[in-house]
């Protein structure tokens, strides 16, 4: 199986959370918010995020990746990896990453799954549009995949 250069630097890492983040709409139900809101609403996901877990920003290592959903709604899939002390509890870890997006920003729905097996997440973080993608959204956003910094000098120490 070919793997995508994306692909392989994200199975290098153990990874604890995938977390799917959907926009609400803006105006009508099919608006989704401009590609320069939809980035201050990560970073901003990605701030509290960090207070709440008191992790240093500098220090959150994470990986995402846009996405058009079948409904057209604009979504972000992301690889979360967190400090050991935050491991023990999955349950009340979810429950806070969803909580932080869903109703202490109000930016849509957040979808929050533990990580068991690296293979699948990185391969489905890091694959190639679907026909039904590249049919509708030619636009190269939607393939590319954003590494925190955290992640990419994380990345320089695996082999």
């Amino acid at each position: 199986m070919k793997y995508s250069p994306d692909a392989l630097a994200v199975r290098k890492l153990d990874w604890d959370f995938f977390v799917t983040l959907t926009h609400k709409t803006e105006r009508s139900r099919w608006d989704s918010p401009s590609q320069k809101r939809q980035a201050h609403r990560f970073a901003a996901w990605v701030y509290r995020v960090c207070r709440s877990f008191r992790i240093k920003p500098r220090n959150f290592i994470w990986v995402r990746r846009c996405e058009v959903g079948r409904g057209g709604r604009d979504h972000y899939h992301v690889l979360i990896r967190l400090p050991a002390r935050l491991r023990s509890n999955i349950r009340t870890t979810r429950y806070r990453l969803k909580n932080i997006w869903e109703t202490k920003l109000g930016y849509g729905i957040a979808d929050v799954r533990a990580v068991k097996a690296n293979e699948g997440v990185s391969g489905y973080i890091a694959k190639k549009a679907s026909e039904y993608e590249e049919a509708r959204f030619s636009n190269e956003r939607y393939r590319s995949v954003v590494f925190s910094r955290a992640a990419l000098s994380l990345l320089k120490y695996c082999s």
